[in-house]
């Protein structure tokens, strides 16, 4: 058996990724109003420390991971908020 070392490499991502997030999580909470150039990053801190994880799957990211087949199992294993088109979009 050959072990090999656990690695990521992160190949892109979105050129305004927190500015998507906050749209959807705006959209859902009715307050599109409220977005201002520089309002995205502190609304999406705000999602994450409420729980309110299922804005984060209107992000997309490539990410190459070198690990074992259990890992890989666990991402794509439905109800994982790394999976797109899983959670209805206003669970809160």
């Amino acid at each position: 058996m050959k072990i090999i070392k656990q690695t990521h490499e992160i190949l892109s991502l979105p050129d305004q990724g927190l500015q998507l997030l906050e749209r959807a999580g705006r959209t859902c909470y009715k307050s599109e109003n409220k977005i201002t150039p520089d309002s995205a990053e502190r609304f999406v801190e705000m999602l994450v420390r409420r729980g309110h994880h299922a804005m984060i799957e209107f992000g997309d990211i490539m990410v190459k991971l070198v690990t074992n087949r259990g890992v890989t199992h666990e991402l794509v294993a439905p109800p994982l908020q790394f999976c797109p088109g899983i959670h209805p979009v206003c669970k809160i």
